[in-house]
């Protein structure tokens, strides 16, 4: 997979899922097939990463960034980080179009506020949040842009639906992850990440109506163990 040039962001984003997927499959397998297709991975990203370099560095100068901030974030000296501005100034020509957005609704984090123990359907939480990403129907949703991953709980299961064990007592909530673990790594390094684990919980899946789920507010890793699936023991971060 080329990067995109057109959207450095999204180019980055979409080779990073690639790249999570296939070191699970070679964990797996354990199969040459499955190494060299992460390492062709490995070699899309390191160009895909050159490219938002200099696309970030651009759109942080047009935010008038200072220079010594910017080339400290690269970890470069100041004549490597103004040699890569000035490839993305005839390079893109569009950058605001792609990453101010991201720095906007950063900007503007807590202005969409939850409110714990009020009722949010999946579709009250798509249109509130402008969400087009389907992935919000999955247990797990990976919220990128308030750099949130939301957990949906139901307690008790329908009969056709994976019986995981899952219960919240007071603070804590006793949870288990996907059966493939592959957004295991959100849960555990969510702290070092800098992302919040924010908890909606329902007893039985119409136990609200329209399918809704209680907000239940920002919870923090505590532990996990065992594998396919990994159990969790979640906390109920301190307001």
């Amino acid at each position: 997979m080329a990067a995109d040039k057109s959207n450095p962001v999204e180019a980055l984003s979409n080779l990073l899922s690639d790249l999570y997927v296939g070191l699970e499959d070679f964990t797996e397998e354990g199969s040459a097939e499955s190494l060299l297709k992460v390492l062709t991975l490995l070699r899309d990203l390191r160009v895909a990463i050159s490219i938002f370099d200099r696309f970030a560095i651009d759109v942080l100068r047009r935010h008038t960034v200072p220079w010594p901030e910017i080339a400290s974030s690269l970890s470069g000296a100041y004549e490597d980080v103004l040699q890569r501005f000035r490839l993305a100034e005839s390079e893109f020509g569009v950058t605001e179009q792609h990453l101010v957005p991201l720095l906007v609704a950063s900007d503007s984090h807590d202005e969409t506020a939850l409110m714990r123990g009020n009722i949010y359907t999946r579709n009250d939480l798509r249109e509130l949040f402008e969400i087009r990403d389907a992935t919000l129907n999955n247990g797990v949703f990976h919220f990128r842009e308030r750099r949130e991953v939301w957990l949906f709980v139901t307690e008790n299961k329908q009969a056709d639906r994976e019986q995981y064990v899952d219960k919240l007592v007071g603070d804590s909530l006793y949870w288990q992850g996907q059966r493939m673990g592959r957004t295991d790594s959100l849960i555990i390094d969510h702290k070092r990440t800098g992302e919040n684990l924010l908890v909606f919980y329902r007893r039985a899946k119409y136990e609200f109506e329209g399918a809704g789920f209680k907000y239940e507010g920002v919870f923090e890793y505590v532990s996990h163990s065992g594998s396919r699936p990994t159990s969790f023991v979640l906390r109920r971060a301190v307001s």
